[in-house]
C-alpha cells in the first residue's frame, strides 16, 4: 500500500509538472487525425488544405527499409516519441525532393506544436536541434525547364492546333496550370496587350472542382502578351466559337463551385467564354462512370497527361511536368538578359528575392563584362 501511495504521488507530481498528459498513451496518428479534422477546415484556401492533407499522409504512412522492417511514426505513443524517431522518419523520405521533405517536416512540426497547445503532449520532439534536413544540393536548387531546342520539339510534336496554342501560351505567359484552365476571353485587355487574372476567381482547384482566388494577392496581377500570343489566343477563341456553333448541347453558362472569403462554397454561374474548354466528349476515368461534356471546364489532370504524351512524341524526358513550362518562360527571359524585376513581374512573385531564390542559377556570371562596361562608362 505504501509503495502504491508513493507511486501515485510520483505520477501526480509528474502531471503537475507537465511531464505527463492524459493523452500521452494515445498514438501520434490519433493526434494527426484530430489536427486534420480541426485545423484544415480553418485554412484560407481549400487548395492549401488539400496540399496539407496530402503532405500529412507522408507523416502517417508505413515505410519499409532495405531489411524489410516497417516503420510508422503514427503508431508510436505520444509520450514515447523522441527526436530520434523524427530523424528516423526523415531518413525514409530521402527519395523525395528536398522541397517535399521540407514541407513534410513543417507539417509534422505543426502537428506536434498543436498537440502541445492542446495538452496532448508535453514537448515538440520535431524541433530538436538534431532534427534537420540535409542542406540543399545543386540538384535540389535547380528547377527544371526546357531549352529552346526542346521547346521547338514540344511544339512540333503537338497533337493538334489547340495543343500547340495551349503549350505556346503556357511558355509565353508563365501562367500556372490552374490559371490557364480559367482563362476567359473577357479578361483579355487587347488595348494593353495583357491578360487580367481575376482577383476573385483566377484559380481552379482540380481535385475539388472548385473555383478559388489566385494563389497569392500578387498572383492576381496581369501578364503581358506580345503580338504572337495575342494572335494565338484569337485563333483559339475563333476555334472554340466554331466548335460551339456545331455542338447543339454547348452550354452558354457554366455552374461552378466557388469558394467565398469566409471559406464556404456556393454555386455561381459563369458566362461560358472560357478559352480552353473540353472540345470532345471523354470519359473521366476508369473508376468513374461519368462523361465530361463538350464546353465544360477542362481538368488539370487531362492537360498534364496531354503534355506527357507530347513529350514522349518529342523525345523529351518524362521527368518534366507541365509546371516546367512556367519555369521555361522565366529561363527564356533570363537568357534574353531581362532584369530581375521584369522576370518577377511576369512570374508574379511577391518579391524579387523569391524570384532569385528560384532562378538564381540561371543568371550566368558576367564579372569581366561588368567591369569592362563600368570602365568604359567612367572613361578609364
Amino acid at each position: 500500500e505504501k509503495q502504491r501511495t508513493a507511486y501515485d504521488g510520483k505520477i501526480a507530481q509528474q502531471y503537475a509538472k507537465g511531464d505527463l498528459t492524459t493523452h500521452g498513451r494515445k498514438p501520434f496518428g490519433e493526434l494527426c487525425t484530430a489536427w486534420a479534422e480541426t485545423v484544415l477546415p480553418t485554412l484560407d484556401k481549400s487548395g492549401t488544405a488539400k496540399a496539407y492533407e496530402v503532405t500529412l499522409s507522408m507523416v502517417t504512412r508505413d515505410y519499409t527499409d532495405a531489411k524489410g522492417k516497417v516503420f510508422n511514426l503514427s503508431h508510436l505513443r505520444l509520450n514515447n516519441i523522441n527526436p530520434q524517431h523524427i530523424t528516423q522518419w526523415l531518413s525514409h523520405l530521402s527519395k523525395y525532393a528536398w522541397g517535399t521533405r521540407s514541407q513534410a517536416l513543417s507539417i509534422c512540426r505543426r502537428v506536434f506544436k498543436t498537440g502541445v497547445e492542446w495538452g496532448w503532449i508535453t514537448r515538440n520532439p520535431a524541433i530538436a536541434s538534431t532534427v534537420k534536413l540535409q542542406r540543399k544540393t545543386a540538384a535540389d536548387k535547380r528547377v527544371k525547364y526546357l531549352n529552346l531546342d526542346l521547346v521547338k520539339a514540344l511544339l512540333d510534336a503537338s497533337e493538334d492546333d489547340t495543343e500547340y496554342r495551349r503549350h505556346a501560351v503556357f511558355i509565353g505567359t508563365g501562367l500556372r496550370k490552374s490559371e490557364l484552365m480559367m482563362m476567359r476571353e473577357s479578361l483579355i485587355d487587347k488595348g494593353k496587350s495583357r491578360y487580367e487574372i481575376c482577383p476573385q476567381y483566377g484559380n481552379f482547384a482540380n481535385p475539388t472542382r472548385t473555383v478559388i482566388s489566385p494563389k497569392t494577392e500578387t498572383s492576381a496581377q496581369s501578364v503581358f502578351l506580345d503580338d504572337r500570343l495575342n494572335h494565338l489566343l484569337q485563333e483559339q477563341i475563333r476555334h472554340v466559337a466554331a466548335i460551339s456553333l456545331a455542338a447543339p448541347t454547348w452550354p452558354t453558362t457554366l455552374k461552378l463551385n466557388v469558394e467565398l472569403s469566409d471559406q464556404t462554397t456556393t454555386t455561381k454561374s459563369f458566362r461560358n467564354d472560357f478559352i480552353w474548354p473540353v472540345e470532345t466528349r471523354f470519359h473521366r476515368g476508369p473508376h468513374i462512370d461519368e462523361w465530361c461534356e463538350v464546353g465544360s471546364l477542362n481538368t488539370g489532370d487531362r492537360l498534364a497527361r496531354a503534355f506527357k504524351r507530347a513529350c514522349k512524341r518529342a523525345g523529351i524526358s518524362d521527368s518534366h511536368t507541365l509546371h516546367d513550362l512556367r519555369h521555361t518562360c522565366a529561363s527564356i527571359m533570363i537568357n534574353q538578359n531581362q532584369n530581375i524585376k521584369t522576370v518577377q513581374r511576369q512570374m508574379r512573385h511577391a518579391t524579387a528575392t523569391e524570384t532569385l531564390d528560384t532562378y538564381s542559377h540561371m543568371w550566368s556570371e558576367q564579372g569581366h563584362e561588368a567591369i569592362e562596361a563600368m570602365s568604359k562608362a567612367v572613361g578609364w
